[in-house]
C-alpha cells in the first residue's frame, strides 16, 4: 500500500491539480483499491482527508495481512 501511495504522489508531480492535489490523490487512492472492505470503509468516512485515507488503508491492510498469516499459521500448527 505504501509503495502505491509513494508512486501515486510521484506521478502527481507532473499534473496540474492546483489546490486540489490532496483531493485528487484521495479520490484515486479510494477508486483504485482492490480490497472492497477497505474501499467501503473509506467511502463511509465523512469529509475524508487524503492523509486519513492513507492511514486507514495502511492500518486495515496490515490487520488483514496479519489475520491471514495468523490463520495460516494456526492451520499449520493444528494439522
Amino acid at each position: 500500500m505504501l509503495s502505491y501511495v509513494v508512486e501515486l504522489r510521484k506521478l502527481a508531480t507532473h499534473c496540474y491539480f492546483r489546490g486540489n492535489l490532496n483531493e485528487a490523490l484521495r479520490d484515486r487512492l479510494v477508486y483504485e483499491l482492490r480490497n472492497m472492505q477497505i474501499q467501503k470503509r473509506l467511502l463511509s468516512e465523512a469529509r475524508l482527508k487524503y492523509s486519513k485515507a492513507v492511514e486507514i488503508a495502511v492500518v486495515m491492510e496490515t490487520a488483514i495481512r496479519g489475520a491471514s498469516v495468523s490463520s495460516t499459521q494456526s492451520l499449520t500448527l493444528t494439522s
